[in-house]
């Protein structure tokens, strides 16, 4: 079903909405982006030394080369090619519309901080178009989105994907929304001074409701149920709109899958979509047709994947089929977005803390204690002391942080996977300076690490999206280097 309507009124001048059923199949056709360069065997006569061998009247000669050749991109570089694609469209200029970037994970996800710093250091270099697809409402309770400020009336009933008796449907965003009654409304502003002139609502069994932006007459929308795989209400509006206020008009349990604004300019859109105390094994429990509708829609460039911190916190016996599993689980959002690169983000240096066993010195060990009892964040109560004797001064266990046991192995298992199935793996560990980095950040006179060893100060988060960032821009430097060699001299 689509539906178009020319609207009219103050704010909503030349205003187009689109009420657009999602289903399965291609809406979007294939971005356009190159095929991968393949590096080609070395002429004959190559001299590795990087003289070319010139027979003249009749004599050998040494003649160097004039430029060096350029190395042909490694695999992992390849994987990207796609993105990159994108990104150099939009300094050149050809590109005039938003490249997309999903992050998707756990709670390291959730707090826009590491996804945030991402956003900002995008946008700055290739321009920014706003925010883009978001949950909506407040996925949690601790839901603070970098460029929007959000409200929601007490009326609304969340839904989350983590819940194992949970019967809704959900897609990308991991949660719903639903009204309780009439009258219930949410609200998503930009803070941007240059605001938005796009819109979005998905919507997952019909109902009423209308639209508001800024002071412009709402406008209602009767969307019939029956569609599974969700309705989408896409608009245009005025240039330097800044607040869509969407408000229920029945008490049909109207449900929001997601919604969002953007400006329809070259820039960046980066929405991040993390779930507190997720396994990659959440992807599970999301509906394959409203992703694929979704995916359709938002049509991102890159899509980053970052579990494995809670994994490694798991029962062990949970994680024999981990690796097989993941793949699954990535494939099906790899599967619906086919033009995306996928980067998967390896699980940061995390800690648990122990009793010291014998032999073992230093604040933390670089390998798991085997054996070593666990200490737990609950401990008990200091017991009040008897009448007429002196309190005992508690003394604290004599403790060591060391590393789940099964991190390293998730680690492995992601980066195998990624290399087997042609996706960029990241190594955060790597990055933040390998074992026992989550206890040096956190002991750091500014502390990049919170006192868990597990999550990152704002500034820790900061400091990993600053190198995952230089990660990928030194591969996109290295991409256009190679395709500037190949405009002149063809493929080596």
């Amino acid at each position: 079903m689509k539906l178009k309507t020319l609207l009219a009124g103050p704010a909503w001048a030349a205003l187009t909405f689109a009420v657009t059923a999602c289903t399965p199949g291609g809406i979007k056709e294939s971005n356009g982006a190159p095929r991968p360069m393949v590096a080609s065997a070395p002429a004959p006569g190559f001299d590795p030394s990087g003289i070319v061998m010139v027979a003249a009247h009749g004599k050998p000669k040494h003649v160097p080369l004039a430029k060096p050749a350029v190395p042909e991109l490694t695999a992992r570089e390849r994987s990207l090619a796609p993105f990159f694609a994108q990104l150099k469209a939009l300094q050149d200029g050809t590109r005039k519309e938003p490249v997309t970037i999903l992050q998707i994970g756990d709670s390291h996800t959730a707090g826009d901080f590491l996804s945030g710093q991402m956003r900002k250091l995008f946008q700055d270099k290739f321009g920014g178009s706003g925010r883009g697809f978001s949950p909506p409402g407040f996925p949690d309770k601790y839901y603070r989105p970098d460029l929007l400020d959000v409200t929601e009336t007490k009326g609304w009933q969340r839904q989350r994907s983590m819940d194992p008796n949970s019967t809704e449907k959900f897609g990308l965003a991991g949660v719903t929304q639903k009204a309780s009654g009439p009258a219930q409304s949410m609200q998503m502003s930009s803070i941007e001074d240059q605001g938005f002139d796009r819109g979005m609502v998905e919507v997952l069994g019909g109902g009423q409701f209308t639209l508001t932006v800024d002071n412009a007459p709402p406008r209602n929308f009767n969307l019939p149920a029956g569609n599974n795989a969700g309705d989408w209400v896409e608009f245009d509006v005025p240039k330097g709109s800044h607040t869509l206020k969407l408000d229920t008009l029945d008490g049909s349990n109207l449900t929001l899958l997601s919604w969002g604004i953007q400006r329809q300019s070259p820039g960046i859109l980066y929405s991040n979509l993390g779930t507190i105390g997720a396994t990659a094994k959440l992807i599970e429990r999301w509906d394959a047709s409203i992703v694929q509708s979704e995916m359709q829609h938002i049509d991102p460039a890159l899509i980053l994947i970052a579990f494995g911190t809670n994994e490694a916190f798991g029962n062990p016996n949970d994680l024999a089929t981990f690796r097989s599993d993941f793949v699954a689980d990535v494939n099906m959002l790899a599967k619906a977005a086919p033009d995306a690169a996928i980067v998967i983000i390896g699980p940061p240096d995390v800690n648990r803390r122990y009793r010291r066993p014998a032999g073992v010195g230093g604040d933390c060990s670089a390998r798991p204690l085997q054996g070593a009892a666990l200490i737990t964040t609950t401990q008990p109560a200091p017991q009040p002391a008897k009448p007429g004797k002196k309190p005992q001064k508690a003394r604290a266990p004599r403790t060591v942080w060391a590393p789940p046991p099964e991190l390293a192995a998730i680690r492995a298992d992601e980066q195998n996977a990624a290399e087997a199935q042609g996706w960029y793996f990241w190594d955060w560990d790597a990055a933040m300076g390998g074992p026992c980095s989550a206890a040096r950040w956190a002991a750091a006179g500014t502390p990049l690490a919170q006192k868990d060893h597990v999550h990152q100060t704002i500034a820790g988060y900061q400091l990993s999206g600053e190198r995952l960032f230089a990660d990928l821009m030194k591969a996109y430097d290295h991409y256009k280097a190679v395709e500037s060699a190949h405009n002149r001299t063809g493929p080596h």
